[in-house]
């Protein structure tokens, strides 16, 4: 993403963000949540946190995939966005595994997509995870995922709040 050409402060109401960068997404085992971290071609900072709707069957989304897809999980997603100190809330986000490659990821929305281009295990997630998520996720045996990331968002969203610092190991 190019940040929004604004001089601080919090961004204007009704200014669509669209927010480009490379993202580090770690579900947790049960896939019933999701942190993440991305970093923008401008080095700014963003948070990601999703946990899974209990309320929306993944088969209803079925729609949306290709005959190679499988759904996980419909999730809420949360940005944090830690220069503004902002977050915003995008309410269906589908995570999408291609049924033929069990360590491809995808998440999936009008508002998102992520496409794993690298997953990693072991030494090398623990690596990632500390040096970009939380260290609580540190000797779990996580799976990250590393790929390209577009986010867009609207910032008059009525679902707007200011950060408060949560996340889904806490």
């Amino acid at each position: 993403m190019r940040r929004a050409q604004h001089s601080g402060g919090l961004k204007d109401l009704n200014e669509e963000v669209l927010l480009r960068g490379k993202a580090y997404i770690c579900f947790s085992n049960d896939g019933a949540a999701f942190d993440g971290h991305v970093e923008n071609t401008d080095h700014c900072q963003y948070g990601l946190v999703g946990h899974r709707h209990p309320d929306i069957d993944p088969r209803s989304v079925a729609c949306l995939l290709t005959p190679d897809e499988s759904c996980c999980g419909v999730y809420e997603m949360t940005v944090f966005d830690h220069e503004e100190g902002v977050k915003y809330i995008l309410p269906q986000v589908v995570r999408v595994n291609g049924s033929s490659q069990g360590n491809c990821c995808a998440l999936e929305s009008e508002q998102v997509r992520f496409t794993a281009e690298n997953s990693f295990r072991g030494h090398k997630a623990d690596m990632l995870i500390q040096q970009y998520l939380s260290p609580r996720l540190l000797g779990n045996d996580l799976h990250v995922y590393e790929g390209d990331i577009n986010i867009r968002y609207i910032t008059e969203s009525p679902r707007l709040r200011f950060l408060q610092g949560q996340s889904w190991m806490m």
